[in-house]
């Protein structure tokens, strides 16, 4: 439990303070990332027993969804797009990363997640309302996975350490998580967690051609395109 407060704090607004929290123990929390998922889904899930108007309903899980997360992986969003926006050289792009400021592009991503997301969730609740569940799921699974598979691109950044300490073991108990949540919500997921694998293999060579690695940014930009991509691909399986 403490491990999971532990990655509760770390990725949603709850100020949880725990005391004595050395490395390791920091460390075993981030198994319990995609947990982390689970307990957004199941408060965005409940949001849809309010039996409100869906444009009302899916606004309503919208603005949960970011308040949870504190925006902060609309952060990476940005920081992303505005990198590759410029198109310049490794470095540079770094650079223009590190940058408090949005840019023009990076507002422009902003925007258009959060109007994907919305249009996707008002579908979804007509088609597949248990994919409420499962996205937050998989995109806090996806931090796990480009951890497990890439190194970290800078010298030192606040995703160093996730990077770092993602090992095996790590990787292998939030995979294993994933796909119980998958058969639990529906055996048909399995088929959304097939292609959300090959997203994420894409993902990763995308990030390794174009930066030799992962940063905070990154990671925190997986979590909103993993997200876009499992309601997407809900609906689709639904149809």
């Amino acid at each position: 439990m403490k491990n999971f407060l532990i990655a509760l704090s770390f990725l949603t607004i709850f100020p949880i303070n725990l005391k004595n929290i050395n490395n390791e123990i920091f460390k075993n929390s981030l198994r319990y990332f995609s947990a982390v998922g689970l307990f957004i889904g199941i408060v965005l899930f409940l949001i849809t027993f309010l039996n409100l108007p869906p444009d009302i309903s899916s606004l309503l899980i919208l603005l949960a969804w970011v308040v949870l997360s504190g925006g902060f992986h609309l952060d990476g969003v940005a920081d992303i797009f505005d990198a590759l926006g410029s198109l310049k050289d490794r470095e540079k792009a770094f650079e223009i990363m590190q940058d408090s400021r949005i840019g023009a592009i990076g507002t422009i991503a902003i925007v258009l997640t959060l109007i994907s997301k919305f249009v996707l969730i008002r579908n979804t609740l007509i088609y597949s309302p248990l994919t409420l569940i499962l996205a937050p799921v998989c995109g806090r699974y996806a931090i796990n996975f480009l951890s497990r598979n890439l190194d970290y691109a800078k010298d030192k950044g606040l995703g160093k350490f996730i990077v770092d300490n993602t090992d095996t073991e790590t990787f292998i108990a939030s995979s294993f998580f994933v796909l119980v949540v998958t058969l639990i919500l529906n055996v048909k997921f399995v088929f959304i967690l097939f292609f959300y694998y090959i997203f994420l293999l894409i993902l990763t060579l995308f990030f390794y051609r174009k930066f030799r690695g992962v940063t905070g940014d990154m990671l925190g930009a997986s979590v909103e395109l993993s997200e876009l991509f499992i309601l997407f691909a809900g609906v689709c399986i639904a149809c």
